[in-house]
């Protein structure tokens, strides 16, 4: 009789303890991903926008090359098709945006011929100025980061 209920025993599963143990395991691992995990998404957001703002950069420097040194006015430029060309210069319909949805915004230089333009990306909270992932980000800044503010 013992030998039949050690074996009943066994088959009825795990104990509560098990279980907790189990339980505890888990919850101690999914912390340990979250909190690795989560920065490098940041990271990855963050990498993105300044490529797109190099995207960008770029997209004036051709509409300069193109219109005589002139930049453009605004940053819809970029999308129209130009007579020399006939092409755009991002191959979009749309300005793209940045990794959290918003807008990038462009200043334009203060002569259609001076390289005093900047593009600018306002971060996770899509406000200007910020820390952290509201961080805003400026094309300036990352072209020479000399010019970071600290």
């Amino acid at each position: 009789m013992n030998l039949k209920h050690a074996t009943r025993r066994s088959e009825q599963g795990f104990s509560l303890v098990e279980l907790m143990v189990v339980i505890v395991i888990l919850g101690i691992l999914g912390t340990t991903v979250t909190v690795a995990f989560f920065p490098q998404i940041f990271k990855a957001s963050r990498q993105k926008a300044i490529d797109t703002m190099l995207t960008l950069d770029q997209a004036i420097k051709m509409y300069s090359t193109d219109n005589q040194g002139r930049k453009p006015d605004t940053i819809e430029q970029l999308i129209e098709p130009n007579e020399i060309s006939e092409k755009p210069y991002l191959d979009s319909t749309t300005i793209p945006l940045d990794p959290w949805g918003g807008e990038f915004q462009y200043q334009p230089p203060t002569s259609p011929f001076a390289d005093d333009y900047d593009i600018v990306c306002y971060g996770a909270d899509g406000v200007p100025g910020g820390d952290g992932q509201g961080l805003d980000l400026r094309l300036s800044e990352i072209k020479n980061p000399d010019l970071q503010r600290h």
